[in-house]
């Protein structure tokens, strides 16, 4: 156990249940921007995160007690399995973040905005500091796609974010938009996602205007009402799937916000042979690398993962 933070973890349930643990952190995070009281719901869920994290570096350290530890007890247990130049740090700022959750869940005390970022502040340098120290790991590092189950939207994000690493920006986001649009075949039982419905309607009027047998007037007006339908099935298609996302607790304006911000994904093909062509739109047109801001992409690629973790739940 000497050359535990030398060394790395690459156990893949380990891997699986800290990217959980930093999706919660990050859940707090965004709850700590609320007003009061909104935002003292952050404290429970920075609670949570933490709490998970002691309860898995416990089971990884393999220590004797495990099953109803009390929160602070954790130091005393973890300390006892980590090298001596190791150990569990910020012990007496988690009796003050521990005492400031139990006067919340338990008397309805309310935390003042200034409190709660000084606790967002020691929980994020709890995990930046114990991460590495019982892991072998940055904190940062912690990738939440490790997260997702579907193994092919995993090596498609993946791959996103090693073209990230590459700063190539453009194939990067073409690869998140592709995560997307295979996440929602998967759920959808491989129909075809309703995100970029085009209407497949084989002719419904019958008619085409090259049509000589019916007069003009009337084979326009025809192929007018066919356009009418088409149009009315791919925005019940969008109203379905608005519905669909709405229910499973996807935020619409994120949701309205990744869709401007990503191209259409048409795929073809199946199989081995499956492609895809990427089609930005005419509000979105890029002509370079530099024209997508690091914030976009890593907002795109966090949404994609916040819908495939709401889905296979």
């Amino acid at each position: 156990m000497d050359s535990l933070p030398e060394k790395p973890c690459n156990d893949h349930e380990i891997l699986r249940r800290l990217s959980y643990i930093k999706h919660l952190f990050q859940v707090a995070v965004d709850q700590s921007t609320k007003p009061i009281p909104l935002g003292s719901l952050s404290i429970l869920t920075f609670h949570d995160s933490v709490e998970m994290f002691l309860q898995l570096s416990a089971e990884y350290l393999r220590t004797e007690k495990i099953n109803n530890i009390g929160f602070m007890k954790y130091w005393d247990v973890i300390n006892e399995k980590l090298p001596e130049k190791y150990e569990l740090s910020h012990e007496r700022e988690m009796y003050k973040f521990n005492k400031a959750r139990v006067n919340l869940k338990h008397y309805g005390n309310l935390i003042p905005k200034d409190d709660i970022q000084g606790h967002k502040i020691v929980v994020s340098n709890f995990f930046q500091i114990n991460t590495m120290s019982i892991f072998g790991l940055e904190f940062e590092d912690i990738s939440l796609v490790w997260a997702v189950s579907s193994k092919e939207v995993k090596s498609i994000l993946s791959d996103a974010i090693e073209l990230i690493s590459k700063n190539d920006k453009k194939e990067a986001i073409i690869k998140i938009a592709y995560a997307y649009e295979i996440l929602f075949r998967e759920y959808n039982s491989y129909k075809p996602s309703p995100r970029y419905y085009r209407s497949r309607s084989n002719n419904i009027a019958g008619v085409s205007m090259s049509d000589r047998e019916i007069d003009y007037p009337v084979r326009k007006a025809l192929l007018n009402l066919e356009r009418a339908v088409a149009k009315s099935e791919e925005e019940i298609r969008k109203l379905n799937h608005r519905i669909k996302l709405s229910e499973l607790g996807i935020d619409m304006i994120n949701h309205a916000k990744f869709i401007k911000l990503t191209p259409e994904i048409t795929i073809y093909g199946y199989g081995e042979n499956e492609k895809y062509d990427a089609y930005f739109n005419t509000n979105y047109s890029i002509e370079t690398n530099n024209d997508i801001e690091e914030t976009v992409l890593k907002f795109c690629l966090n949404y994609v993962i916040q819908c495939a973790l709401l889905f296979q739940n």
